[in-house]
């Protein structure tokens, strides 16, 4: 990787009493100079003092790191010479991290004032813990922000009720457990971004570690707004990275049958969103990519455990394949085990 710039101020001013965990902060950047500084100002507010702030800017074209250093001198700063997007950034900063809990904080992302105090204790209480996502709303329209429903959740019934998600996290909103994230080869970063927070949370599921949703701790996101000013989040380009994302995250992770099922299945469902949206050429550059990408993915592949997979796999698709999604009495008992409950 090409060369990383750190700034390395003074350290947070966290004291060392107590036994609950050091958390460090990891916010990835790509311009949005504003919503960092009022995220980073926000960020000031909180209970917990036992912690740090690290911001990876992704080489932006806005003044981020003049900001930064003008305006919120504690915050350990990293510039990259390039946009590798978030992936790269959040490994760069879970290297740098000085906290054993690590909080994924994107930039426009603000957590409620006792957000690291209550991630602190529920990490220090359940050692089983990988990974916790909290309940985003959108900043403009007050409306969560809910992923679950394939899986099972609706949102008129969980809204407010904690259950595992071992098929994915929210990657701007949320703490893990640094040592197990790195212990299982941290995020993807050929993924750029989309979809690497369910590559990483197959693995760590994988690892025998819990992947939770928990309301306790709630987010403002103003996602909304970089709509209108980062092509990566308007549909033609973000379809792109899901389209090429869930082709690897497929080929490394499920066993042969319902490997090539899925893969058939996916490339009818994304065709049709790629109508939808009127993305067509980022639907065929997405597979032509994805099959430049295929010899890399195949030296990496590790087919997951029968129960991560029954765990990872959608209601719809388990109902659909049936016999061909193994794993689902491994599943209920692991589950029983720790009196959860699998969908």
């Amino acid at each position: 990787m090409s060369e990383v710039i750190q700034e390395t101020p003074q350290a947070s001013a966290a004291t060392a009493s107590g036994e609950l965990p050091f958390i460090s902060v990891i916010i990835p950047v790509w311009n949005r100079c504003e919503d960092l500084k009022d995220t980073l100002l926000q960020l000031q507010r909180q209970t917990y003092e036992r912690y740090e702030a690290l911001v990876v800017d992704n080489a932006s074209t806005e003044p981020v790191p003049q900001m930064v250093r003008e305006n919120y001198p504690s915050v350990r700063l990293f510039t990259l010479p390039e946009n590798n997007g978030p992936v790269v950034a959040r490994n760069l900063g879970m290297r740098e991290a000085r906290g054993e809990i690590v909080l994924f904080l994107d930039s426009d992302t603000v957590p409620e004032d006792q957000a690291l105090e209550k991630f602190a204790r529920k990490f220090a209480a359940e050692p089983d813990l990988g990974v916790v996502s909290g309940l985003q709303y959108d900043a403009i329209t007050g409306k969560p922000w809910w992923w679950w429903t394939q899986h099972g959740y609706d949102e008129e019934h969980y809204l407010h009720v904690e259950f595992e998600t071992a098929y994915k996290f929210e990657e701007g909103a949320a703490a893990a457990r640094k040592e197990v994230v790195l212990s299982v080869g941290g995020y993807a970063e050929d993924f750029f971004i989309a979809a690497e927070g369910r590559d990483l949370a197959a693995r760590i599921t994988d690892a025998g570690y819990r992947v939770m949703y928990w309301p306790e701790v709630t987010f403002l996101h103003k996602a909304a707004q970089r709509l209108k000013t980062n092509r990566w989040y308007r549909s033609d380009g973000r379809l792109y990275f899901e389209f090429r994302n869930e082709f690897w995250y497929t080929i490394k992770y499920f066993p042969l049958p319902l490997l090539l099922v899925k893969t058939i299945l996916n490339l009818g469902r994304n065709f049709r969103r790629a109508l939808k949206y009127h993305a067509l050429t980022e639907f065929f550059r997405a597979y032509r990519d994805a099959l430049k990408g295929l010899p890399s993915n195949l030296r990496r592949r590790k087919v997951l455990k029968p129960a991560t997979i029954y765990k990872i796999t959608s209601e719809k698709y388990k109902k659909l394949l049936g016999p061909l999604v193994p794993g689902k009495k491994e599943a209920l008992a692991e589950a029983a085990k720790r009196g959860a409950v699998v969908k």
